[in-house]
């Protein structure tokens, strides 16, 4: 019988799917038929990395050769184009516009892209069309990643993740027209980055494609004064299944007015309880587990909502006399905010914010009334704790922490990647020490981060890691 042709490629596929590289080979070498389903599998994992060495033609000269070739182009599943050199001399310039046309028209020989990363490509309009018109005539594309590119309107595509960074300043010229890029049926990733470009466009096309964006299950904004406050909360409305949401604050916003705009609410003038009476509708965010944001933020977010893991980012405000200049809020303003956070399901909680000794044991003292269930801590001491200090604070029992906590994370600036034969000591005495004065034996791990190095201590296994 032939089995050759009566058994479908897709079956053959599946099965040879567990073969390692060297069967794989074997099989490429029986007939046409069977080595172009192995091929597939073989270079499964083909990654395209167009140089970084500027526009010469011995670095262009490796992926001239690739495109020459009959069948690699096709199996490529990954394309990144990262050309971050500065171009500045005419002739270079030039260069460059050439092998930046070279790229752009090469996309259309690799169909089965699934992966598009592209990084600072910029150029005219002509450039720009070249590129968005390139895009759109890969079929199988489902992750695009662009940073810092002109990129001009063009069709919906159908794509799984989309994650878009404009933190340079471009030339006017280079202007990034977004309004229709992601299908809202499709999308179930979307980064936003950078305050260069009108994000609003594209989320402004996601709100008018579909009522409710059904995939969407990972939300990263950067809030900046191009994003206005109706338009991202029409957004989280429209997005009730989200799980992830990273709201991350970009200088020179004015985050009490921001927020109150946000959430629908008039802003009070009183910083530290401007949001008091601020609050989401429970209905919004139903599905949200990990969130990472300003404190400000997340004390309107999370109550009521089954949130596991919490991320605090410290925002940054405008100082009043110039819109140039900015100025770190008070840490204490944040730990204020951390009683009114009541979550019940919270089992992760981490501060990306460097800490005083004091403001340690304050944000200790307050996570433990805010979160009766948290396990897992995550914290920073800024360079005046050393490791020798913070183990004399432990033992003098300055501080306790939350019965139920697992993992405790502590980084430290000044441990060095050369630490004294001491300092994994350190780590058992603290872990030790803790986890005597907890009492109930919950903690299992400690860490003491640096730079350049982390200690580990496994109170289950009684041994550094």
């Amino acid at each position: 019988m032939d089995y050759l042709h009566m058994v479908p490629a897709e079956l053959w596929h599946a099965c040879w799917s567990f073969s390692d590289p060297q069967m794989l080979c074997a099989i490429s070498l029986t007939c046409k038929i069977f080595c172009d389903i192995a091929q597939l599998l073989l270079f499964r994992d083909l990654e395209v990395v167009v140089p970084h060495g500027g526009p010469s033609t011995a670095s262009m000269a490796p992926f001239r050769d690739l495109l020459s070739h009959p069948r690699l182009p096709l199996l490529a599943r990954s394309f990144r184009f990262d050309w971050q050199s500065r171009i500045s001399a005419t002739r270079e310039h030039t260069m460059a516009s050439v092998q930046y046309q070279l790229v752009i028209e090469s996309l259309t020989l690799f169909q089965n892209l699934i992966l598009l990363h592209i990084d600072s490509v910029i150029g005219d309009d002509t450039l720009a069309g070249h590129l968005r018109r390139a895009i759109d005539s890969l079929p199988r594309l489902r992750k695009l990643e662009i940073v810092n590119c002109t990129l001009n309107n063009g069709d919906i595509l159908s794509l799984d993740q989309c994650n878009i960074t404009m933190d340079r300043y471009l030339q006017p010229s280079a202007i990034f027209e977004g309004m229709n890029l992601v299908d809202a049926s499709t999308i179930s990733e979307l980064a936003l980055r950078g305050d260069q470009f009108n994000a609003q466009d594209i989320i402004q096309s996601l709100l008018e494609q579909l009522p409710t964006l059904p995939r969407l299950l990972v939300l990263k904004l950067d809030l900046s004064r191009r994003l206005s406050g109706p338009l991202i909360s029409g957004l989280l409305k429209r997005t009730p299944y989200v799980r992830k949401l990273c709201l991350r604050c970009l200088p020179r916003v004015n985050l009490p007015e921001f927020f109150a705009v946000l959430l629908e609410k008039r802003a009070p003038v009183d910083w530290p309880r401007y949001n008091q009476n601020i609050a989401l509708e429970p209905v919004d965010l139903i599905d949200l587990r990990d969130l990472r944001c300003p404190a400000e933020l997340a004390t309107s977010i999370l109550p009521g909502r089954p949130i596991q893991s919490l991320t605090i980012y410290q925002p940054l405000l405008p100082q009043p006399s110039s819109a140039t200049h900015t100025v770190n809020i008070p840490f204490a303003v944040s730990i204020l905010h951390l009683p009114a956070m009541r979550c019940q399901t919270l089992h992760s909680f981490r501060i990306k914010q460097s800490l005083s000794f004091p403001q340690f044991s304050e944000t200790l003292e307050a996570a433990q009334l805010a979160f009766p269930q948290l396990q897992h801590l995550r914290l920073a001491l800024d360079a005046g704790v050393s490791a020798e200090s913070l183990l004399e604070r432990v033992l003098a029992h300055e501080f306790l922490l939350p019965r139920q906590l697992r993992t405790l994370r502590i980084s430290l600036p000044g441990l060095r990647a050369t630490p004294s034969e001491r300092h994994p000591d350190f780590v058992k005495q603290i872990a030790v020490d803790l986890a005597r004065q907890q009492g109930s034996g919950a903690l299992s791990f400690v860490a003491l981060e640096g730079s350049g190095i982390q200690l580990n201590y496994s109170l289950r296994k009684g041994e550094a890691e």
